[in-house]
């Protein structure tokens, strides 16, 4: 399988809800970094930062956190992710696009960033 079907399939494993499938293809010790000045910025490493942040996203939009996954790409060395996202909190509406990146080392994933296309947007939405 090739990176990019991995990358593809890491996100199919999200929106059906199964975490372990979210994590198979990554390494041990991968650290997520989260942007921006809101509950849920800052950096979570491995099984259990992941997992971690995950209970915050559903603890901050009430379990209505969705995420489409518009395209993906990725060679040896990174993946790259366009995404949708939408929840909803306190009653509002939010949606944004956002960029993932993917750091792939030894055909693992080790590293991701968040790049959400409006800062301001992402920070209202999970603040």
């Amino acid at each position: 399988m090739s990176n990019e079907d991995t990358l593809r399939a890491v996100y199919a494993a999200f929106a059906r809800g199964d975490m372990d499938g979210v994590l198979a293809p990554c390494s041990g010790d991968i650290v997520f970094h989260v942007p921006g000045r809101n509950r849920q910025s800052g950096d979570y490493q491995g099984r259990d930062g992941f997992m971690k942040l995950i209970g915050l996203v559903m603890e901050i939009s009430g379990g209505t956190f969705r995420e489409e996954l518009l395209d993906a790409l990725a060679n040896d060395r990174h993946g790259v992710a366009l995404a949708h996202h939408t929840l909803e909190r306190n009653g509002k509406k939010y949606d944004y696009h956002t960029v993932h990146v993917w750091r792939i080392e030894n055909g693992k994933f080790t590293e991701f960033f968040e790049h959400p296309g409006d800062t301001i947007a992402f920070d209202e939405a999970w603040s």
